[in-house]
């Protein structure tokens, strides 16, 4: 009785270890799950505006709808930087012209795990609208 009482203890402390080591941050690990998502420093509408303002409209071949769909995985550094970009889904050929309008947006807000910045991944889908 002893015995099972000595290993149902070691197990609950042994499971509080591996909690606990699961909440530390890792400094050198890309996060595709944190605490706090990181986010353009501006806002997403204003992120949003600024892409299309920049977006060179005439690199979107002649297509037959009023909306052109990317989507983009991305890595936000731990200083807010974007790199690492990986095209997901291109239809109409835009990925270049869009990943060069990227690396030169400003810094975002990184993720956060446990109030301190952290290295994250996500995909992010971008529409633009064809007149």
């Amino acid at each position: 009785m002893k015995n099972i009482f000595l290993a149902i203890f070691i197990l609950f402390v042994g499971s509080q270890v591996v909690a606990q080591e699961s909440d530390k941050v890792d400094n050198n690990k890309v996060h595709k799950f944190v605490q706090k998502k990181a986010e353009p420093k501006e806002g997403l509408k204003k992120f949003y505006e600024k892409m299309s303002e920049e977006f060179d409209s005439k690199k979107i071949p002649p297509v037959d709808t009023k909306e052109v769909r990317i989507t983009i995985m991305l890595t936000v550094e731990k200083d807010g930087s974007l790199s690492n970009f990986t095209v997901l889904k291109d239809e109409f050929g835009i990925a270049e012209e869009t990943i060069k309008i990227l690396k030169n947006m400003p810094k975002w807000n990184p993720a956060q795990i446990n109030g301190k910045a952290t290295t994250s991944r996500f995909s992010f889908p971008i529409k633009i609208s064809v007149n």
